[in-house]
């Protein structure tokens, strides 16, 4: 093998004058080379072998993204649930937060409904009970107003008897006689009679016993206790709500705001952005540049809505603590309108990142970082937007008008109760059902009758021949009393199915306002069903978020070595990529492949001998298994041998052993062979430096195949070629040495 020597030392400095400054080299680096031969090393089976852990496992993350942070470096010693490198994960924080103050509001709202539909089931029974009083009043009037019925047929019948006799006295018809002063002391009997009832009837008197009045009292007192508690829980509902409107606002405001930053500082719609990299602009959206005009329409849709809405922001809500609901609920209305301009702007940008072709100022790297962007902000508006009844703006607004429905019907049903408990108490109180001009004209006609019975008992007992002269008077009022009584028997007749229909009425009316409270139940308890089961919708969200977080962080599974790292920090990887591979400390095992002819005179518990690469000690392993099939591909026989703890997992090994009797390994290890001091290790790989034919020195990666103390069998170098054996810790890629 041919040796050079290359001595920088013999080169005299020289000296440059420029300027009147005179600039000394630097003399080159010592170094000593040989040349790469064809030849084997000896009659032993030699593999050369990385050492590995018990177990070996590559880490990665379980999501795309910016790698932010790589903790650990090769050889580093790691304990299981140490954190060995972090994903950027604001944008999942971030929707971490917001998902459960969407979740803890959806709760509230939850429990909120229960109450609220449980206070409406509340109010039915009281309301049951004040139509139970205002029916049996119902029921009395309809009772009294049977007896009027039964004292105008009476009145009627007496008041046609009075006329028949009177009559009769006048006309002469009617003889006097005792059989007619009997039938006149009768008539009087009558009359008094009907007069006595009617006067205790028709004067009022008759009222509710106190037992009804104590129930309508109660049930006044409490359906009013009902309505204050439910009105100072409406009121406590509305201002939370208005808070968590003012608060989704906030939100909206600071994601459009960031969203709408992005876009134009990559589409330079805008003056304030306009975008100072013509090359890049040029290469963004180049597969299709319809779409870069469609995403800048787009923004100008959403940017001219934008700007209304901050200005409407800054001048009702910004910096103001007096914010009423309906502000808020206006400004929850236009802020979803904006909020879905975006969203389409947003989805018109990423289809011009999709359509984008990579080049040098506008690297493939930066394009899939703009599409995790993208896709982060599109989270996160959907996260401020959500779902009716869930978190976000459309949550806030949805329980607003849940507060204002509340309000509508809770209120309206409990009011309601109160003015019938009021009524049902006030009519109890006074038990009166006819009015003044109705008793005073009863009593009038119960007056008369009697009167004229008077007058007609009189002049029988007086035994008196009655004149036509003398009588025609009273037969004239005899007459009219009869039609009198006639309009009176009539009207009570009306009174009676009004009456009857008054208890049907407010019947009707009862089951209709228990139905609706119910509907109103119902309602509720659907409403809330639909919180749960947007709930459900959002605790996936959360779930998938938090999952999202601890996707971003890779721990130790175990107690280990790091043996290779794979990528560098702040690089878009993802899901899956390799970051470092890592090796179980608790013991060492180097893998090979052999033979058949080798593999069949090895045997579990084999002692093999190994030979750290540069040192010359040889070191003793055992064999810890012998696969029993030959590998499909390489058909060859695995075999895995312990090695002694001395040795570091990722250090390179050559594995010698004997040949079986009778087998030719010199077809297999007539190979290129260079001198072993020439391998170095760069990036966790054998390499060596080549020196070029202009005297300048690169670094090449080599696969070993055999090795001893002395020479290796290589392949990656060829014939004649010149490699380094001496000074390449002095060496770097690239450099020059002649």
């Amino acid at each position: 093998m041919q040796s050079k020597h290359f001595l920088s030392a013999a080169l005299l400095p020289f000296v440059l004058v420029s300027c009147g400054t005179q600039e000394v080299t630097a003399p080159l680096p010592e170094i000593r080379t040989e040349t790469a031969r064809v030849g084997h090393l000896s009659d032993d089976y030699r593999i050369i072998t990385t050492v590995e852990g018990m177990r070996m496992t590559d880490l990665s993350f379980k999501a795309s993204g910016r790698v932010v942070s790589v903790l650990v470096d090769v050889g580093d010693r790691v304990r299981a649930g140490d954190t060995i490198a972090l994903l950027g994960s604001e944008e999942a924080k971030a929707s971490v937060a917001g998902l459960g103050e969407s979740l803890h509001a959806m709760d509230t709202s939850v429990a909120s409904v229960h109450t609220a539909a449980e206070s409406l089931r509340n109010t039915i029974d009281p309301v049951n009970q004040l139509y139970i009083g205002r029916i049996a009043l119902a029921k009395d009037d309809e009772h009294r107003a049977g007896i009027n019925v039964e004292i105008a047929q009476s009145d009627y019948a007496l008041a046609r008897e009075l006329e028949r006799f009177g009559v009769g006295i006048a006309s002469g018809a009617l003889a006097l006689s005792d059989e007619s002063v009997d039938q006149a002391r009768k008539n009087l009997a009558l009359a008094r009679t009907n007069y006595e009832a009617g006067l205790r009837v028709l004067s009022g008197s008759t009222t509710l016993d106190s037992e009804l009045v104590d129930q309508a009292q109660a049930n006044l007192d409490r359906v009013r206790n009902e309505l204050a508690h439910t009105e100072s829980l409406i009121a406590s509902e509305r201002e939370a709500a208005r808070k968590s409107g003012l608060s989704a606002l906030a939100s909206a405001y600071v994601v459009a705001r960031d969203a709408r930053d992005f876009i134009d500082t990559e589409l330079g719609v805008t003056d304030t952005n306009a975008l100072v990299d013509p090359a890049r602009y040029r290469l963004l959206g180049s597969k299709d540049s319809t779409s870069k005009t469609r995403a800048e329409d787009a923004f100008r849709t959403f940017n001219q809505s934008y700007q209304t809405m901050l200005a409407w922001y800054e001048e009702h809500i910004d910096g103001r603590s007096d914010v009423d609901m309906e502000t808020v609920r206006t400004g929850l209305r236009d802020g979803l309108k904006t909020l879905d301009l975006l969203r389409q702007a947003l989805h018109s940008f990423s289809t011009v990142v999709e359509q984008s072709i990579a080049g040098t100022d506008f690297p493939q790297a930066f394009i899939d970082a703009l599409k995790i962007e993208t896709t982060s902000r599109l989270s996160s508006l959907e996260t401020v937007i959500l779902t009716d009844n869930g978190g976000g703006m459309k949550g806030a607004l949805s329980a607003i008008e849940a507060v204002d429905a509340k309000e509508s019907l809770v209120l309206g049903g409990l009011q309601d109760a109160v003015t019938l408990a009021e009524n049902s108490l006030r009519t109890a109180r006074t038990g009166l059902w006819v009015g003044t001009d109705d008793r005073i004209r009863s009593l009038a006609w119960l007056e008369a009758n009697l009167a004229i019975a008077e007058s007609l008992l009189r002049a029988a007992e007086d035994g008196r021949t009655v004149r036509t002269s003398e009588i025609s008077g009273s037969v004239a009022t005899l007459s009219a009393n009869v039609q009198s009584k006639k309009r009176a028997l009539d009207a009570a007749k009306v009174s009676l199915d009004s009456a009857r229909r008054g208890v049907e009425i407010i019947s009707s009316e009862r089951d209709a306002k228990i139905a609706e409270t119910r509907a109103g139940v119902a309602n509720l308890e659907s409403s809330a069903a639909g919180v749960r089961a947007n709930r459900a919708q959002t605790a996936t969200q959360y779930d998938l978020a938090v999952e999202s977080v601890d996707s971003g962080t890779i721990v130790a599974p175990y107690d280990g070595i790091v043996t290779r790292r794979f990528v560098d920090e702040w690089v878009v990887i993802s899901a899956g990529t390799p970051i470092v591979a890592l090796a179980d400390d608790s013991g060492r095992i180097a893998r090979i492949s052999v033979d058949p002819t080798i593999g069949e005179v090895l045997s579990l518990g084999d002692e093999i001998s190994i030979l750290r690469l540069g040192e010359s000690e040889t070191l003793s392993g055992t064999i810890a298994l012998v696969a029993e099939h030959l590998d499909e591909k390489t058909h060859k026989i695995a075999i895995e041998i312990f090695v002694p703890d001395s040795v570091r997992i990722g250090e390179t090994v050559s594995i010698s052993i004997a040949s079986p009797s009778g087998t030719n390994v010199s077809d297999s290890s007539t190979k290129i062979i260079i001198p072993t001091r020439a391998i170095i290790h760069r990036y966790g790989s054998p390499a060596v430096f080549i020196v070029d034919t202009e005297g300048f020195v690169h670094v090449r990666r080599i696969n070993l195949i055999a090795s001893d103390p002395v020479l290796s069998s290589v392949v990656g170098v060829d014939v004649d070629e010149t490699v380094v054996v001496e000074g390449q810790d002095r060496l770097f890629d690239g450099q020059k040495v002649r």
